[in-house]
């Protein structure tokens, strides 16, 4: 059995080998076995929250439109020519 992240995968021996082993691939550079896994277990914590309503507002202002004005006309243009199916 073994984790995989992205291109790497790791072979579960114990939970310490894993975490050196992270440690190789990711900035995990001066803490300790504790403060690692304290810090795993808070960013856990932090993905089991429920998304707020500030979090939505704060994603949405930071995308961009994926239509264009323009082709938003066009297929306007299309279904008052060719109706949906």
């Amino acid at each position: 059995m073994s984790l995989s992240i992205g291109l790497f995968s790791f072979p579960f021996v114990s939970c310490s080998i894993l975490l050196s082993q992270l440690s190789y691939f990711f900035p995990f550079s001066g803490l300790n076995k504790e403060a690692m896994q304290a810090m795993l277990k808070q960013q856990n914590e932090a993905l089991n929250t429920a998304v707020s309503r500030e979090d939505f507002l704060i994603a949405l202002s930071k995308v961009n439109r994926s239509v264009s004005d323009h082709d938003l006309e066009r297929f306007t243009e299309w279904m008052a020519e060719f109706g949906s199916a």
